[in-house]
């Protein structure tokens, strides 16, 4: 087949494309972009930054992409926690697509509670052997360990609530 001719299958070929990309329906990950932009402008801030953190995962491996947003027990104190400790004091929400709108489906997701209910246990264990820790960590916790267990605690009690 002569080069000329195959031009006008590929511009109709382009075309075809294009239509199709177009008169679909937005793609889970573009929705799921857009939610956390909405989340994002909720969040509180610290000099203008969102405090809050937000994945997207295919949890469920359904092709249906869910939003994660970690909220730190101590967001209303930026700085406070720091890098080696402040992953163990977050809270995960998940939201899920239903309906073209995505809605919170934390209890949904039992399997990763179970992961959630593993960390937090682990690190109520951490805060009673200090000596894994660096020396910075060590020290603050020392000074906060109380009030650490009680976080901890309350957010298994809340799992336990949610797996009801």
């Amino acid at each position: 087949m002569q080069m000329s001719r195959l031009i006008p299958w590929a511009a109709l070929i382009a075309a075809t494309l294009t239509w199709a990309c177009e008169t679909r329906p937005p793609s889970s990950a573009a929705s799921a972009a857009k939610f956390i932009s909405t989340l994002s402008e909720q969040s509180p801030r610290h000099d203008g930054v969102p405090l809050r953190t937000y994945e997207i995962r295919d949890l469920d491996h359904d092709g249906k992409l869910e939003v994660l947003e970690h909220i730190s027990a101590y967001e209303d104190v930026p700085g406070f926690l720091n890098v080696e400790i402040e992953n163990a004091f977050e809270w995960i929400n998940v939201y899920r697509e239903k309906d073209s709108r995505f809605v919170e489906a934390t209890k949904e997701f039992s399997w990763f509670l179970t992961e959630r209910k593993a960390h937090y246990q682990f690190w109520l264990r951490v805060l009673e052997h200090l000596d894994v820790l660096n020396e910075d960590s060590r020290k603050l916790v020392e000074e906060n360990k109380e009030h650490f267990r009680e976080v901890l605690s309350g957010y298994l009690q809340k799992l336990n609530q949610l797996s009801r």
